[in-house]
């Protein structure tokens, strides 16, 4: 036994997803009378436990943290090799399947930086060269300026799969919002191009099926960059395929009920994960990270505490009605009562920051005239005034025609009293 056998990291990332009641029984069977091995995958579970799972990594991203941290000889790639006509200059980031590279093209035919993905050393099988290969194929299909397009691909030395993306300089959904602190418009109009990058994707018959904010880059003008498509799938004639890949390598904060079932996921599941983006945008927080503490109502308006920070602070009063309705509705645990795709939920966020009516609520004449009151503001202000004007200026005429008469009588009494005393006289 030496420390590439990558038994060790398969069976962490099965027993990760275990209870953890079933573990001991688990690693004691699969790892049979290999001592070596027990002690080496019982090392990594003590360092899980003495450190908290991160929610929103999967449990195999989980166990390839724990694994790099005693990584198997000759199993990390370092800077300055070489993959294709390319230069590694230094690691981006790392997950279950692969690890992402800013990377130089150093074959003297021109200059260009990419993100270059690569299968990681230490993982084996040929289904995480399968998921790879398809990852790289669907990339090549999307051709969208809010998802980072596919540039290159080939072939390491060792006959693993290789691509290379364009480089998006930017920071994590998450960073943007703690650095920046935009205010309301400019959080939905970065979600209703998020949303219509997703629309495009299905629109390819491709379902992301891991969205969540450390897959969104945020350029430094504001235009997000949707990545990691790596447990993508094809819509085929209505159904999607489900794999065990999937599975494995979903980050379940951010998995739609169907999904942390094992059900097949479509393009509704991305809908699911689309609203609780919008959740976090709206109120800074983990929409499941407040529902395993038993919050009472995981209504947006509510979830905010008082205002979100910055000069752009966000208040309840904002999110209520509108914004409540159309989050509550994305996240509608039936599938069939989500939006029908990620199209209709931007369509109903821009309807709100258009001050139109939105689909999530119902329908009523209080509500549509409330919506074209504050669409014309300017207009209705002008209208109230005229009508101020006009009911003033009617008063007055009529104080001015009532005068008048009683004007008329007195000179009409003054007269008859006139005429009677000269008859007395």
């Amino acid at each position: 036994m030496t420390n590439a056998d990558p038994r060790h990291a398969r069976i962490l990332r099965a027993v990760l997803d275990l209870p953890t009641g079933e573990r001991d029984d688990y690693v004691a069977r699969e790892c049979g009378a290999d001592e070596a091995l027990l002690a080496r995958v019982r090392t990594l579970l003590a360092l899980d436990a003495a450190a908290a799972l991160p929610l929103d990594r999967p449990a195999a991203a989980h166990a390839a943290a724990l694994i790099d941290a005693d990584p198997p000889a000759g199993a990390r790639l370092r800077a300055d090799s070489r993959v294709g006509p390319y230069r590694l200059v230094r690691e981006l980031g790392h997950g279950g399947m692969g690890s992402v590279w800013l990377a130089q093209r150093d074959d003297g035919q021109f200059q260009q930086q990419v993100a270059l993905k690569l299968i990681r050393m230490d993982m084996d099988g040929e289904h995480i060269e399968r998921q790879f290969r398809r990852e790289r194929a669907l990339l090549a299909r999307l051709q969208h300026p809010n998802i980072a397009q596919l540039i290159d691909g080939g072939l390491d030395a060792q006959g693993r799969p290789w691509f290379a993306l364009e480089y998006v300089d930017g920071i994590g959904l998450a960073a943007w919002l703690q650095e920046s602190c935009p205010d309301l418009r400019t959080r939905l109009a970065l979600f209703t191009k998020l949303c219509r990058a997703v629309a495009y994707a299905h629109g390819q018959l491709i379902v992301h099926r891991d969205l969540k904010p450390a897959n969104v880059l945020v350029q430094a003008d504001g235009e997000p960059r949707l990545l990691d498509f790596g447990i993508a799938t094809l819509v085929e004639q209505g159904e999607v395929e489900h794999t065990a890949t999937a599975q494995r390598f979903l980050s379940r904060e951010f998995a739609a009920p169907e999904q942390l079932r094992g059900e097949p996921a479509g393009t509704s599941a991305d809908v699911y994960a689309l609203g609780l983006i919008l959740f976090e945008l709206l109120t800074g927080q983990r929409y499941r990270r407040l529902a395993a503490v038993g919050e009472a109502t995981l209504r947006p308006s509510a979830a905010l505490a008082t205002t979100l920070p910055g000069d752009g602070a966000i208040t309840r009063a904002q999110l209520r009605g509108d914004l409540d309705a159309i989050t509550l509705r994305a996240l509608a645990d039936e599938p069939a009562r989500r939006y029908a795709d990620a199209r209709q939920l931007a369509d109903d966020v821009q309807r709100h920051l258009d001050g139109k009516p939105v689909e999530a609520r119902p329908d009523s004449i209080a509500y549509r005239m409330s919506k074209l009151l504050r669409r014309h503001r300017a207009t209705a202000a002008v209208a109230v005034l005229g009508l101020v004007a006009l009911a003033g200026a009617s008063g007055i005429a009529l104080w001015q025609a009532a005068e008048k008469s009683a004007e008329a009588q007195r000179a009409r009494l003054a007269l008859r009293q006139s005429e009677a005393v000269r008859d007395f006289m």
